[in-house]
């Protein structure tokens, strides 16, 4: 191949690259300048057909729904694992802090508050795990829904030991 060949290839080439661009770049331009021209508008007849297909009537279902449960102030779900864990830590600590927010809201009395608290705190507690039931009896503590010798009594019975100050009291 000689000198004259290989420049008439490469001018050639030249000559598709100078096209390709004109492609490239001329063609789009004049998509957008015919589109402006028109204004942005499409012929509506052209553009959609709307086809209208009518719904079938829908057959009556029977719905079959569970009574409502009573309103538990966001614990409903909760609830129902309450109910088997009767005489638990977790049970007491959500009993306690339902009543205290009664009493904060002014539902119940400060007088009713002290009552049912008391009766609470005298049921039987039964064994669960106890570095949570400790929390809990601390975040009764925290929110005041216990005073400081409600939690050290639960804590004792917790633990498992004699009432502080019990042995010294037997000797008297």
């Amino acid at each position: 191949m000689d000198k004259l060949e290989l420049d008439a290839r490469v001018a050639k080439l030249e000559r598709r690259f100078g096209l390709m661009i004109v492609a490239l770049f001329i063609v789009p331009a004049a998509i957008l300048l015919i589109s402006v021209a028109r204004g942005g508008r499409v012929d509506v007849a052209r553009a959609a057909t709307v086809v209208s297909v009518p719904t079938p009537h829908p057959t009556p279902t029977v719905w079959e729904t569970p009574a409502p449960e009573p309103f538990l102030g966001g614990m409903g779900g909760m609830m129902g694992m309450m109910g088997s864990m009767e005489g638990s830590m977790a049970a007491l600590s959500h009993e306690l802090a339902t009543l205290t927010q009664l009493r904060d809201e002014g539902v119940i009395t400060e007088e009713e508050w002290q009552a049912k608290k008391a009766k609470i705190l005298e049921e039987p507690l039964s064994p669960g795990d106890l570095r949570t039931d400790l929390q809990l009896v601390q975040q009764l503590s925290d929110t005041g829904a216990i005073c400081e010798e409600e939690r050290t009594a639960l804590r004792v019975r917790l633990l498992g030991l004699d009432e502080p100050g019990g042995e010294e009291m037997q000797g008297y």
